[in-house]
């Protein structure tokens, strides 16, 4: 039986005494510091659970927009190829027009630079 005297070490009973002992004030900060990080995760995880649709659907409009650019790339390259063997056909078929073109665009060019 336990008289009005406090014994010293780790007995997990309250104090008799108006002031908490270092163990009790150790589990109340630990048990304080474990209430905070379980309110903490639930915070967490109900934020992560409201977040997660949107970051689904930016993740959708950015695959799409991968999408669309990699079509207008090919596209655009398609473009260049046609234009190039115009050129190719054109410089063929009609070569002194394609040499006095070719002459009078090195001239401005030479100009513009100066």
């Amino acid at each position: 039986m336990q008289t009005g005297t406090q014994t010293t070490g780790s007995n997990s009973s309250p104090s008799a005494g108006p002031f908490p002992t270092t163990d009790e004030m150790k589990r109340q900060a630990e048990h304080g510091v474990d209430r905070m990080a379980d309110k903490a995760h639930d915070a967490v995880d109900r934020l992560s659970q409201k977040v997660q649709p949107t970051m689904d659907a930016l993740s959708e409009k950015a695959s799409q927009a991968v999408d669309a650019v990699s079509q207008t790339a090919d596209q655009l390259r398609g473009s260049g190829e046609a234009a190039l063997e115009t050129t190719r056909n054109y410089v063929r078929e009609n070569p002194i027009a394609a040499i006095g073109i070719a002459a009078v665009a090195g001239l401005l060019l030479g100009r513009m630079r100066h």
